[in-house]
C-alpha cells in the first residue's frame, strides 16, 4: 500500500521537497525513526524466533507486532508528511482515518498482553478463580480486545471532519497507553516478564505518553503555517525517537531481579 501510495504520488513528492523549505531535514528524521523502528522490528522477532518453544503470546512476539504495525504507520506519515496540503479534504479524510485504524491496530498486542497480565492479578483472587482457567480467560481477552477495537474503529469511521478525527486520537491512544504502562510497572514489582526490563519500558511509554499529550501544544505554539508544520514534525519525530530508544533499551536488557 505505501509504495502504490509513494509511486501514484511522485509528483507530488518531488514538488514538496523542492519547494518546501526545511522538509528534506524532517523526511531524514522520520527516515531514521523508520530505521530505528525496522532494528528493533527484527531484534525482537529475532529474539522470539531463539525461543525453543515459539507462543503467539510471548512478550517478543507481541512486540514485534507492535513494532512491525507502527514502522508501516510511520511509512504513511512520511507520505502524508511530504503531500500535506496538497489534497483535498475528503482524501485527506480518507488517509487520516486509515492511519488511525493502524494506530489501533498497534497497541492490540500490548493490550492483550495488559489485559492477560490484569486477568492474571485478579485470578489470585478467590472471587475471581474462573479466570485461572487459561482457555476460559484467553476467550474472554480475545473477545475483549476485539469489543475495544470495534468501538474505537466505529468512532473513527464515524468522524465527519479532519477537526472531530483529530480530537478523537487522545481518546483512542491515551487510555492505552496509561494501561501499557501500568502494566510493565506491576510486572516489575511483581518480577514478572524477566526477558524484558519491565520498568524501562514503562518509563519509556511514559515518556511516549507526555510526548503524544505535548503534541497539539506544540503545533498550536509552532502555528499553522508550512514552515511551522515542518518545525513541528521535526521537533516531534527527534522526542519520539529519543523515546524509541529507552524502549529498546527496556527490551534488550533484562529486569535485575533474574540474577537473583
Amino acid at each position: 500500500m505505501c509504495i502504490l501510495l509513494f509511486a501514484l504520488n511522485i509528483s507530488l513528492i518531488i514538488k514538496s521537497l523542492n519547494e518546501i523549505e526545511g522538509i528534506w531535514a524532517a523526511v531524514i528524521v522520520i527516515s531514521i525513526r523508520i530505521s530505528l523502528l525496522t532494528v528493533m522490528t527484527f531484534y525482537v522477532f529475532n529474539k522470539w524466533f531463539k525461543q525453543e518453544n515459539l507462543y503467539l503470546s510471548d512478550i517478543p512476539h507481541l512486540f514485534g507486532l507492535f513494532l512491525l504495525l507502527l514502522t508501516f504507520g510511520k511509512l504513511v506519515d512520511l507520505f502524508w508528511n511530504l503531500t500535506y496540503f496538497r489534497f483535498d479534504e475528503e482524501f485527506v479524510l480518507i488517509l487520516l482515518k486509515i492511519r488511525y485504524f493502524i494506530i489501533i491496530l498497534e497497541f492490540i498486542p500490548l493490550m492483550y498482553l495488559s489485559i492477560v497480565m490484569i486477568f492474571y492479578s485478579l485470578s489470585l483472587r478467590e472471587r475471581f478463580i474462573k479466570l485461572r482457567d487459561r482457555k476460559y480467560a484467553d476467550k474472554l481477552t480475545i473477545r475483549l480486545l476485539i469489543v475495544i477495537a470495534l468501538i474505537e474503529m466505529f468512532a473513527v469511521i464515524m468522524a465527519p471532519n479532519v477537526f472531530i478525527l483529530g480530537r478523537i486520537l487522545p481518546f483512542i491512544l491515551i487510555p492505552s497507553l496509561i494501561v501499557i504502562i501500568y502494566i510493565f510497572f506491576f510486572a516489575y514489582k511483581h518480577k514478572r516478564l524477566s526477558e524484558v526490563h519491565p520498568l524501562i519500558i514503562a518509563f519509556g511509554f511514559l515518556l511516549y505518553t507526555i510526548s503524544s499529550i505535548l503534541r497539539p501544544l506544540i503545533q498550536a505554539m509552532l502555528g499553522e503555517s508550512m514552515h511551522a508544520l515542518v518545525m513541528y514534525i521535526i521537533i516531534a519525530e527527534i522526542i519520539d525517537l529519543f523515546v524509541f530508544i529507552v524502549i529498546f533499551i527496556g527490551l534488550y536488557l533484562k529486569a535485575s531481579y533474574t540474577e537473583t
